[in-house]
């Protein structure tokens, strides 16, 4: 899974994509709300930092790779929706029956 940004690219070999799309929405949530939060990848790749800047947008670090993606909050949000409104539509695509999954339905509805 790659992340990338103003040059910068954050990329990790191994990460559970349902994880990552299940858990960035609340992780942005957190970052409204307090200014910073963290993801740490569920294979121990590592973690992304994101905090609130003073210019009212929103770097994000790694602490496995050099350098910063800054972005706009709002932007950030609609690439990561985006991401697992894809995720879900693939999964659909692939097994309809799997929409019914508990953790398929939590992330749909975090994403409203």
């Amino acid at each position: 899974m790659t992340l990338e940004g103003g040059g910068v690219v954050f990329s990790v070999e191994e990460a559970t994509v349902f994880d990552f799309a299940r858990v960035m929405p609340l992780t942005l949530d957190e970052l409204s709300a307090e200014g910073e939060a963290e993801y740490e990848f569920t294979e121990g790749e590592g973690t992304l930092l994101l905090a609130a800047r003073p210019d009212h947008r929103i770097a994000v670090t790694a602490d496995f790779e050099e350098g910063e993606i800054v972005c706009g909050y709002e932007e950030l949000r609609a690439a990561v929706h985006g991401a697992a409104r894809g995720l879900l539509e693939r999964i659909g695509a692939e097994s309809p029956a799997a929409l019914r999954n508990p953790h398929v339905a939590g992330l749909a509805e975090a994403l409203g």
